[in-house]
């Protein structure tokens, strides 16, 4: 078996049941970011030295995810909001700590929660933070 015989073999294990557009779409915001006539949707210019802080917001009583969520980062214009499965992923320089702050901002649609702020460190912030609990307002 040749070497790109093993390679397409490998790729179609991976790739099985996933889209080729999702593929691309993927590779394409990683490896180089965002379009450069909207630069609103991604890291900065400099975005190789960017971090991405990703987490997923559930509720603390139902481990329900939360959609629509702000999440925002103190100092910096990055904020980002949580998707239907509580996802978010938002783009900031690199530096030694970050504030995060998480606010409920669509109203009752989805149950009301209190605000939470974090402090999160340059480590924890690569890694990813796992999933932030918030509680609902009474």
């Amino acid at each position: 078996m040749s070497l790109s015989e093993k390679s397409r073999r490998l790729l179609k294990m991976v790739c099985r049941g996933v889209g080729v557009s999702a593929i691309a779409f993927s590779l394409n915001g990683c490896m180089y970011g965002p379009p450069p006539d909207r630069p609103e949707y991604g890291p900065g210019p400099d975005y190789m030295s960017d971090v991405c802080i990703t987490g997923v917001i559930h509720d603390q009583n139902t481990y329900a995810s939360i959609p629509g969520i702000k999440v925002s980062v103190q100092g910096q214009d990055a904020h980002a909001f949580s998707y239907g499965s509580g996802y978010f992923s938002v783009f900031v320089p690199v530096q030694e700590t970050y504030q995060l702050k998480f606010e409920d901002v669509d109203g009752p649609a989805n149950g009301v929660y209190q605000p939470k702020e974090m402090t999160v460190v340059l480590a924890d912030a690569r890694s990813g933070l796992g999933t932030i609990h918030l509680n609902p307002e009474e």
